[in-house]
């Protein structure tokens, strides 16, 4: 009987050793960057798989095998619950503040951002790309001349007790993208039309009252494309500051 019992113990050291070196790999897997859809599964099943090995090994040494049987199919659903509770848990206790409240407090102290609005018209604000664990990434984005998408990325420390944008910590970088084509809600790039820039750029640009030719970037006024108002209309995820006099 003893040495059945540390038989049985042994065959639970190594079922449970064996779940944790597949939760192991399965976690490697499954946090890889770049990883592709086959292997994001593959991680999924081999944590699955890890936590009936694991629910096996724990039960084996006191359980009726008909007990660790059940016990290790229930553990995948258990620990899934588990990952979900603490999932939601972190993002209720550690959570961004509203875009409202980022939003206006960056305004006030990005003045790339009022500058756009001033010269290309009521232009979409937001902070995404959250860095931990106070790091975001502001941006601007702008329609105007009835072809062109300018985007305004920087990035900024936000004080996530009070919810406001504190220190813009890099220089902005600028993306000038020409419309191809929209029905108002697909759309198509002209490859192209898309520009880079920075900041010194940028300042160039608003000495010159908005005049892109000061960098380098004629501009086509004339040709609008068809459906780029309802475009420029449709809701974004930002947050307007200044209100379309259009």
């Amino acid at each position: 009987m003893a040495r059945l019992t540390h038989s049985r113990s042994l065959l639970a050291a190594a079922v449970f050793g064996t779940g944790l070196l597949t939760m192991i790999v399965g976690g490697w897997l499954e946090t890889r960057n770049p990883r592709s859809n086959a292997e994001y599964d593959l991680a999924w099943c081999l944590m699955a798989a890890a936590m009936c090995l694991i629910g096996a090994g724990i039960s084996l040494p006191f359980a009726r095998p008909t007990v660790v049987i059940l016990t290790s199919i229930a553990s995948p659903i258990a620990g899934w619950c588990l990952l979900v509770v603490v999932y939601w848990s972190a993002m209720l206790f550690n959570s961004w503040p509203s875009q409202e409240q980022m939003v206006r407090s960056g305004y006030a102290i990005i003045p790339e951002a009022k500058q756009i609005d001033d010269l290309l018209g009521p232009a979409q604000h937001q902070v995404s790309n959250y860095w931990e664990p106070d790091i975001a990434d502001w941006q601007t984005h702008a329609r105007f001349a009835g072809r062109y998408e300018l985007v305004m990325i920087a990035k900024v420390r936000v004080d996530r007790r009070s919810g406001r944008v504190i220190e813009v910590i890099d220089s902005p970088r600028f993306q000038l993208y020409e419309v191809e084509s929209t029905d108002g809600s697909a759309t198509t790039f002209r490859q192209a039309g898309e520009r880079e820039f920075g900041a010194d750029e940028w300042r160039r640009v608003v000495k010159a009252g908005g005049d892109f030719s000061v960098i380098g970037i004629q501009l086509n006024y004339d040709n609008p494309v068809p459906g780029f108002d309802r475009m420029r209309a449709k809701a974004q995820n930002g947050i307007r500051i200044r209100a379309d006099a259009g």
